[in-house]
C-alpha cells in the first residue's frame, strides 16, 4: 500500500457542550461517545462584535476553539458535511412564505462564510478551502497533503458539525451533534494516510467519521485506523507500522 507523505499534529482545540476541557478531550478519545443533545451555544467572545453579530450557531461552533490556537498566516481548510443547516432552513422556509430572501442572509449561509469571517477578523489573507463531503475531516487531511507537497509548512484544518434541525429528521437517518474542531496539521511528523483494500475497518467506531478521526489524533496510543467512507478505505498509520 502507497502512503502519503509523513505529517503531524501541533496544535489542537475542541468545543461541544458536553466536554469542558481539553482533558476532557483526551478521555474520551480513548473511548469515543456520542455527546448530549445541547441548547447551549459558544459565546463567541474573542471576535469584534461587529462581525459575531453576522455568526450563527455553527459559526459560534466552528470558531470557539480556532481562537484558542495561535494566530495564523497559513491556509485554512474549512469541513462540515452539511454547513449552516439551521441558518438554510429558516432562508428556504422565508423563501417558501414570502418569494425572496436576504442578500445578506445568504452570503452568510454559503459554504465557505464562516472561515471568510474568520479571516476578516483577523485579517489573514492565505488561502481558504471550504469542503463538504462525507468524511469531510479525511478529505481536509488529503486537501492538507496536497498543500504540503506544494511547499506549505502548516495547515488549519476546522471541522464542525451542527444539530439536525427537526424538519429534517425524519427524512434522514444520520444522526448530527453539535461540535467543532481545530487542529494545526504540520509537514513533518509520524502520520500518514493510504488507501487499501487489506487494512480491515477499525472496531467500535462511531457513525461520524469526523469525530473517529479527531479521537485518532488525540490517542497518540493508537498506531494505525482504518475507516470506510462511502466504498473507499481511509487508513491512517502513526509510526512506520504498515
Amino acid at each position: 500500500m502507497e502512503r502519503s507523505r509523513f505529517f503531524g499534529v501541533s496544535n489542537w482545540s475542541a468545543w461541544t457542550s458536553s466536554l469542558q476541557s481539553n482533558e476532557e478531550w483526551m478521555i474520551w478519545a480513548k473511548k469515543p461517545y456520542f455527546f448530549n443533545e445541547e441548547y447551549e451555544v459558544p459565546k463567541l467572545h474573542a471576535m469584534q462584535t461587529s462581525i459575531r453579530r453576522r455568526t450563527h450557531k455553527l459559526g459560534r461552533i466552528a470558531l470557539e476553539p480556532v481562537y484558542k490556537l495561535p494566530e495564523i498566516d497559513y491556509p485554512i481548510v474549512f469541513c462540515s458535511r452539511y454547513g449552516e443547516l439551521e441558518r438554510c432552513s429558516e432562508l428556504i422556509k422565508v423563501l417558501i412564505e414570502s418569494g425572496e430572501v436576504s442578500p445578506q442572509s445568504f452570503s452568510l449561509a454559503v459554504h465557505n462564510a464562516i472561515p471568510g469571517l474568520y479571516s476578516i477578523d483577523q485579517k489573514i489573507n492565505s488561502n481558504i478551502t471550504a469542503l463538504a463531503a462525507v468524511g469531510s475531516a479525511h478529505a481536509g487531511v488529503l486537501e492538507a497533503i496536497g498543500l504540503f507537497s506544494q511547499g506549505e509548512k502548516v495547515v488549519r484544518l476546522i471541522v464542525c458539525q451542527e444539530s439536525m434541525p427537526a424538519i429534517y429528521k425524519s427524512f434522514t437517518n444520520s444522526n448530527c451533534y453539535s461540535y467543532g474542531y481545530a487542529i494545526d496539521l504540520v509537514a513533518e511528523g509520524d502520520l500518514s494516510l493510504g488507501f487499501s483494500e487489506k487494512p480491515e475497518v477499525s472496531k467500535d467506531l462511531l457513525a461520524d467519521s469526523d469525530l473517529n478521526l479527531l479521537s485518532f489524533f488525540l490517542d497518540n496510543g493508537r498506531m494505525d485506523y482504518c475507516e470506510e467512507i462511502d466504498g473507499v478505505k481511509w487508513y491512517l498509520n502513526r509510526g512506520f507500522n504498515v
